[in-house]
């Protein structure tokens, strides 16, 4: 797993902290983001949710860890605290891990280049955004944008994360880099867990 110093380079920031670790898959959340009456489109789990127990249902994976680094927040911003979430999810044998992967390559397209406004279900509650961005299927990383905007009058804050999903062996390395403009660092993330299983 990457340290915090090497989510700072990832992240180009600086103070990079670990905030949770993980021993199971998460669960699905989405229920509790939107509100009630608003179900989000599962297919679209596939695509935004890094490490959730839904994906891997029925995949065969034995063992699984997770970590979340925060860094801080640039001086004057209200935007959420950039962040990198790493998973990697072990597998009895190579063909298992790839063949979860080859499953999430057919399954990511079908929730690409999707957007959705959803209205706030109280008084005081903000309009949710979120938009999916095109699939890349290269050198053996899928990758996608996905964002966030909540909404109310003049008020907004928003966050892009770039999330992205590789094979080494029999590990899955499932990863997600969120922050104004997270430009490539999900895969960058991902690479480097690479490098690391490749030296176990």
């Amino acid at each position: 797993m990457l340290t915090p110093a090497e989510v700072d380079t990832v992240l180009g920031a600086t103070g990079s902290k670990a905030d949770k670790t993980f021993d199971t898959l998460q669960e699905d959340k989405s229920a509790e983001v939107f509100p009630k009456g608003y179900k989000f489109p599962a297919e679209c789990l596939f695509i935004t949710g890094e490490g959730l127990a839904p994906i891997y249902g029925g995949s065969g994976n034995t063992a699984v860890h997770g970590e979340r680094d925060l860094a801080p927040i640039p001086p004057g911003s209200n935007d959420p605290n950039p962040d990198v979430t790493q998973f990697v999810v072990l597998f009895p044998s190579a063909d298992q891990a790839s063949a979860f992967f080859n499953t999430s390559a057919q399954r990511w397209p079908t929730c690409a280049n999707r957007q959705e406004t959803v209205p706030g279900g109280e008084p005081d509650a903000p309009n949710i955004q979120w938009k999916v961005g095109p699939v890349s299927n290269a050198n053996g990383i899928l990758s996608t944008t996905v964002s966030v905007s909540l909404s109310k009058g003049t008020d907004s804050m928003s966050q892009t994360c770039q999330r992205a999903l590789t094979v080494r062996n029999n590990v899955v390395i499932d990863t997600e880099a969120c922050g104004k403009d997270p430009g490539d660092a999900g895969v960058t993330a991902a690479k480097q867990i690479v490098a690391k299983v490749d030296k176990q």
